[in-house]
């Protein structure tokens, strides 16, 4: 029983020595994407990302870091003098497998996206709440790369690909597509 309790507790230290918790926030570009979405006027929504990670290092030059982030989504439409927009609240979850070179990394990894909130909005009117028109939860592709210096500030771009449609409606193909630019920072940077 003590050796067990030994190697929890050496364990845990060796984890938490070679972790680091932290923070990012930026700006999204988003759009959608695939064979039902209109083009003809549409532009990148911009909106802002914020959210958790924490960096587990795996080896020499490989950790693993999955993240917490609320991302605003969506698209936006001009056409004809009209405005409208697709305005979409996620809370995703990306565990991305990163490999670190002197401050560089690259990850990539799975993204789960929930559904928090869905509204399209036209020049004049009142919000248009769409969620029950969509799937809760959207699945993507994840790739990021970045820098962070010594004292655990960084930048980073990523993008994340819709793998599922969020499209509620049969045989309809939607996808997310976000381009994301941001700054992190790391609680416990390493030495």
């Amino acid at each position: 029983m003590k050796k067990i309790f030994l190697f929890v507790i050496l364990a845990t230290t060796l984890t938490t020595t070679q972790a680091q918790f932290g923070l990012k926030a930026g700006l999204n570009m988003a759009n959608l994407g695939g064979d039902d979405v209109d083009d003809e006027g549409k532009k990148s929504l911009m909106g802002i990302y914020g959210g958790i990670f924490y960096n587990i290092v795996a080896g020499e030059s490989f950790s693993v870091q999955p993240e917490l982030v609320y991302s605003a989504q969506g698209a936006k439409y001009e056409m004809s003098g009209i405005s409208a927009k697709v305005a979409l609240n996620y809370l995703n979850l990306t565990p991305l497998l990163r490999y670190n070179s002197s401050g560089f990394f690259v990850g990539v990894g799975p993204q789960i996206g929930f559904l928090m909130s869905a509204k399209t909005k036209v020049d004049g009117a009142d919000d248009e709440d769409i969620k029950d028109n969509l799937k809760g939860v959207d699945f993507a592709a994840a790739i990021a790369a970045g820098y962070e210096f010594e004292n655990g500030f960084g930048f980073y771009a990523r993008y994340n690909h819709g793998l599922s449609t969020i499209s509620d409606v049969s045989d309809e193909k939607v996808f997310n597509r976000v381009f994301q630019i941001g700054l992190r920072y790391s609680l416990k940077p390493s030495k």
